[in-house]
């Protein structure tokens, strides 16, 4: 954790899965024959960044290694992609209006980045349900509009509270996505008259918020050089504190999260006795639990290995 000060993950650390040279060539493979890695030079510091490493560290029992690799590969070729087209509105809304399109009826691409979308939403919707694929495609469609958004407020200039930041944020990093995305990695599906329970909802939103705070502390320096709207700095305007002080603010509050994430994680037995849930149920919403619990820890020990947030490689 380089850049934090004294913030730490009161949940186990999870070993890698074997054999991931191999996951990771077919990725890029599968990259390039999409036409995502333009040219040698995007493909080497893609490599490099090991953005879809965090793959192998929150999804680190998934049945489909490649296929998480895929999605999150994607996920932020997309949002670099949203970023640098920043000054075309019309680019960003046919292209989201196309991968919308894509979540309901065939539509043939106009472009790699909605192709390679809809070859993996084809792979995601296989062997799971109707209302699995109704909510994901939902939840995907939360993270477009979201990155829409943001992408609207850099171009207006828009002044935004902490409170706006991360309201947004928790959709616009595609935390959702990815916990129904380890329902279909992991063969399991939480049933749709469980999951609009606030209950998992809290536990969702925790492991989300955590996330999306400890991320914009990692991110903090390339978005202050980039003029990007951080939480970091948002606090130290609002609360007319110093960098260290406004960091660690935003620590202990990444903390406070991933506390009631384990606190709340104790009380899934009851929540289940009281739904009088059967064991299969029960089973399913003990791994949808613990796929949070991969994603908070992963994610913290993701960024010890990845150089996506370094000044010299981001620029």
């Amino acid at each position: 954790m380089s850049q934090t000060t004294s913030l730490t993950i009161p949940l186990p650390r999870h070993p890698v899965p074997s054999g991931l040279e191999d996951v990771r060539k077919a990725h890029l493979d599968w990259l390039h024959g999409h036409g995502l890695l333009a040219s040698d030079t995007a493909t080497e510091q893609y490599v490099r960044s090991r953005v879809a490493d965090v793959a192998a560290y929150t999804d680190p029992y998934s049945r489909d290694l490649l296929l998480s690799y895929n999605v999150i590969g994607w996920i932020f070729l997309h949002d670099d992609w949203m970023d640098t087209s920043a000054a075309d509105r019309m680019a960003d809304h046919a292209v989201t209006a196309e991968l919308i399109s894509i979540l309901h009826r065939p539509v043939t691409p106009a472009c790699p980045v909605t192709a390679a979308f809809a070859d993996l939403w084809e792979q995601l919707q296989a062997g799971m349900s109707e209302a699995w694929c109704r909510r994901t495609a939902w939840l995907w469609q939360e993270y477009f509009h979201a990155n829409l958004a943001e992408a609207a407020n850099r171009r207006g200039g828009s002044d935004l509270t902490s409170e706006e930041h991360v309201w947004v944020k928790d959709r616009a990093v595609a935390a959702h996505v990815m916990y129904a995305v380890a329902e279909r990695t992991g063969d399991f599906e939480i049933g749709a008259d469980v999951w609009h329970a606030s209950y998992l909802g809290r536990l969702r939103h925790h492991a989300t918020r955590h996330m999306v705070l400890l991320n914009d502390i990692q991110s903090f320096r390339c978005d202050e050089a980039d003029a990007r709207v951080n939480l970091v700095s948002l606090v130290m305007r609002e609360r007319g504190l110093t960098f260290p002080q406004a960091r660690e603010e935003v620590s202990r509050d990444a903390e406070w999260h991933v506390h009631q994430l384990c606190a709340l994680g104790t009380e899934l037995s009851s929540f289940c006795d009281r739904l009088q849930l059967p064991a299969t149920t029960r089973e399913n919403i003990n791994r949808h639990l613990d796929s949070l619990l991969c994603w908070v820890r992963g994610s913290y020990d993701w960024y010890d290995i990845t150089c996506r947030y370094s000044l010299t490689e981001s620029r």
